[in-house]
């Protein structure tokens, strides 16, 4: 059985959806997006360094602004490689510390799972992917420009690079019953075996 498995795939491709239908299964799973958060927050030698990098033209009544700091970092590729040298060694410190915590099947989701190189501590890597029209779709419904859609999705490896180097590979082009079937699926699918397979 495989145990400890990391998740990643495209931006907008559904991988919360993902995380939900497995969590709904009871299915431990640790979004390393929501620790981001955490690690950012004031009071963290972390957001410290973050604003000490980028200025407090980044804050917004005392909290790092998401929004701002994301122009800057999307904007230059070598400012967001500043951030992620600041952000990713804690949070990778806390994400390994829950998973030594779990006895059975969890999951992590970890977007830039092989940007950053980590893929193996993990038994095996589902990506969650979709084409790269529906990304785009999906980025503009959720009121982004597209210089800034442009952005986010060359900050990322293309999204079918990943799938190559994935365990399992689930495709979100259609409809949420498409994509709880592929999940389900997946979990009868998974056991010890090589190669990738396509759900």
């Amino acid at each position: 059985m495989f145990r400890n498995i990391g998740c990643t795939g495209g931006i907008a491709c559904g991988k919360s959806q993902v995380q939900r239908m497995l969590e709904a299964r009871g299915i431990p799973v640790l979004d390393t997006d929501r620790v981001a958060h955490q690690v950012m927050e004031p009071g963290s030698g972390v957001f410290d360094r973050i604003v000490q990098q980028f200025g407090c033209g980044i804050l917004q009544e005392g909290q790092i602004h998401r929004p701002s700091l994301g122009r800057i970092v999307f904007s230059d590729e070598a400012q967001l490689k500043r951030l992620n040298q600041l952000v990713h060694p804690e949070v990778a410190r806390r994400w390994r510390a829950w998973q030594s915590e779990q006895s059975g099947l969890n999951v992590v989701v970890i977007p830039l799972l092989f940007e950053v190189g980590v893929s193996e501590h993990f038994d095996g890597i589902l990506c969650i992917s979709a084409t790269e029209a529906l990304m785009r779709e999906r980025l503009r419904s959720r009121g982004l420009s597209e210089e800034s859609v442009e952005q986010r999705m060359a900050a990322q490896w293309p999204v079918a690079d990943k799938m190559k180097r994935s365990t399992w590979n689930v495709r979100n082009n259609q409809s949420l019953t498409h994509l709880e079937q592929q999940v389900e699926d997946w979990l009868k699918l998974i056991q010890p075996e090589q190669g990738n397979v396509d759900v």
